[in-house]
């Protein structure tokens, strides 16, 4: 017989979850998952304050299982929903339950030791690392730099190894070099600037599911008002 872990809510995307702080609970849903960042829905923009601590309950019962969190980013608009950071207590890995995101985002790159760069796209990311179309080759193992711009005036320096170096099944006669990368040290505004990037991504890339998680705010004001009836 299982010992019942194999029904208990894993923190994986579409797992429903509840989001208590202060005196508050709200049903959420996990929308996507990094080693260290929650992503869930949100029903308002009324939480504004970063660094709120915010438990997050996975599953619908009062026995499920709790990460304790602090808002990276919090709601901008209906539909943002809520970025979470855990706390280092509460970290687990349950896989690679990562949301990866496809990008033509542009980089620079080259050994960590070194000033030569050389010119590639990212064409995926996530929170962890990113697949990576180059002009150079390295070698599985190999430290490199990554520079990339997720705005117009702010640059971040990443450092990253080299995971794997195989392209793309639909890639295979390409000229590029394909560098799997996992990055290693990644600074607290580069970590939000990152969230926030890939976030504008799902919204642009995905706007039909996103805005299906929330409701109108017409329909939002009807419940209200016939809540209060």
């Amino acid at each position: 017989m299982g010992d019942g872990n194999e029904h208990r809510p894993r923190l994986t995307v579409g797992t429903p979850c509840t989001l208590r702080w202060d005196d508050q609970r709200h049903s959420a849903e996990i929308l996507g998952v990094s080693e260290n960042t929650i992503w869930t829905s949100f029903p308002s923009i009324d939480l504004n304050a970063e660094d709120v601590g915010i438990d997050v309950q996975l599953g619908q019962k009062p026995n499920g299982p709790v990460y304790h969190t602090k808002v990276v980013i919090g709601p901008r608009e209906p539909g943002d929903g809520v970025v979470l950071r855990r706390t280092a207590s509460a970290v687990r890995k349950h896989g690679r339950d990562v949301w990866r995101v496809p990008t033509r985002l542009r980089a620079q790159y080259g050994e960590q030791t070194s000033t030569v760069e050389f010119s590639g796209r990212f064409a995926n990311l996530s929170l962890q690392g990113g697949l990576l179309a180059g002009s150079q080759p390295f070698q599985v193992g190999d430290q490199v730099l990554i520079r990339v711009q997720f705005k117009d005036d702010v640059g971040h320096s990443l450092p990253s190894m080299v995971v794997h170096a195989n392209a793309p099944e639909s890639f295979k006669h390409s000229d590029r070099h394909w560098l799997g990368l996992r990055f290693e040290t990644m600074s607290a505004d580069m970590t939000r600037d990152l969230t926030w990037y890939l976030w504008e991504r799902v919204r642009r890339l995905y706007p039909d599911e996103v805005r299906a998680l929330y409701p109108r705010k017409s329909k939002r004001r009807k419940r209200r008002r016939e809540a209060g009836a």
